[in-house]
């Protein structure tokens, strides 16, 4: 944008006079210099319109100071030869006032930003920010309004400033950073290994284990860390809290392996009184056919269907636990025990059964289930085979 014109323009008594016009961006003011027309003074402003250092104008017969408090250029009683041309400069006149005025609040907003940096002893990346999203803003307008290359550098050189200022605290910020983060580390690692140890000696209750490492996560959130130092930090809690978690599996492997021990001991009790029910059974079915009378037919009769009612009441037992020790197998063999305080699946279906048929046989399944899943299913076996050995030896006769 040139800030230098010529009009020709008639004033009172001095028509056809020649004026120069100025502007003066950061005073908002328009010098204009009216001067008798000659053919020299015709080069001359031309050499002073393009600002050339070895030309002086002469003094003016008349000067006129005008500034953004007035609509027009030219002073009323000033009429000019060149209207378009006038209205070209006003135009220049007004876009320079508007760009004047948001250089100002571009100034403001960067002394602001001096200001707010001067006060600050540490990094501040919120402010690092706001300084690159300004300089990012008032480059765009630098260019869309043409500025000039020297308004432009002066802003440059200021936002340089403060970003050297914010990298200088960058880099003490990460020097202490560095040092605390040597005692940070120091501390989270000493206590992660203490949790460790009792995880090892394995006589600390897991939730007491959990809750202390819970702890040391938001130790280790507080402390100032480097990104280093943080991630492998993180790392070893992390293997930690597997540690607990990994020596709680290993228990529900165990225990599932001893219940299933315990099983396999049961079926084989149970398999052996099932058998000796039968023998009974088959004693007094091979005497009632062999016998004639009433009496002994009765008492054969009776006794047969009491050993009945148990063997089908033992080999429910048996089908039960079989049952429950054949999930109990599957789950071993995928490496997946069934959590504490959940209930098995076999417990969860005897228990449906049990509220569809509530008769005396699925209340038996019911005990049975139950007594596995509490890991007490021995307790009521070995009466039930002491209740079916003396069935049996009442109801067969002494020999001899």
């Amino acid at each position: 944008m040139n800030l230098r014109y010529q009009i020709r323009c008639d004033l009172p008594n001095k028509e056809n006079s020649r004026v120069a016009v100025e502007f003066l961006a950061k005073d908002l003011k328009i010098n204009l210099f009216a001067y008798d027309h000659e053919d020299l003074l015709e080069d001359k402003l031309d050499q002073w319109i393009n600002f050339d250092p070895t030309v002086e104008l002469p003094a003016p017969f008349e000067e006129v100071v005008r500034d953004s408090q007035h609509q027009h250029l030219l002073p009323e009683h000033w009429k000019t030869r060149d209207a378009g041309k006038v209205r070209q400069i006003e135009l220049n006149w007004a876009t320079l006032l508007v760009r004047e005025r948001l250089l100002s609040v571009y100034n403001q907003e960067v002394e602001h930003l001096e200001s707010t940096l001067a006060q600050m002893d540490a990094f501040d990346r919120q402010h690092f920010e706001a300084c690159k999203a300004f300089w990012n803003k008032f480059f765009a307008f630098a260019k869309e309004n043409h500025l000039p290359r020297s308004v432009t550098d002066e802003f440059k050189a200021r936002v340089d400033v403060m970003f050297d200022v914010l990298k200088a605290l960058r880099k003490e910020d990460k020097r202490k950073l560095e040092i605390a983060s040597v005692e940070g580390k120091k501390n989270v690692l000493a206590k992660i290994e203490e949790v460790t140890a009792k995880i090892e000696e394995g006589k600390t209750q897991r939730n007491v284990l959990f809750n202390e490492l819970k702890a040391i996560h938001e130790l280790w959130k507080q402390e100032k860390l480097t990104k280093s130092d943080r991630i492998e930090l993180k790392a070893t809690l992390d293997a930690a809290f597997d540690k607990v978690k990994n020596s709680r599996r290993d228990e529900d492997i165990a225990r599932n392996s001893k219940r299933i021990d315990d099983l396999n001991r049961i079926v084989g009790g149970v398999t052996k009184a099932l058998e000796r029910v039968k023998r009974n059974a088959k004693y007094h079915r091979e005497a009632l056919e062999k016998t004639d009378q009433v009496f002994q037919m009765k008492l054969h009769e009776t006794k047969l269907q009491m050993l009945e009612g148990e063997i089908a009441e033992i080999a429910k037992k048996k089908a039960d636990i079989e049952k429950t020790l054949s999930k109990l197998k599957k789950q071993m063999a995928r490496n997946e025990p069934v959590p504490s305080g959940k209930v098995s699946p076999a417990k969860k279906d005897e228990e449906q059964d049990s509220t569809k048929k509530p008769s005396k046989e699925s209340k038996s399944a019911e005990s049975v289930s139950r007594e596995e899943s509490t890991g007490e299913v021995s307790k009521e076996v070995p009466s039930t085979n002491t209740s079916v050995q003396e069935s049996s030896d009442k109801s067969q006769p002494a020999e001899g």
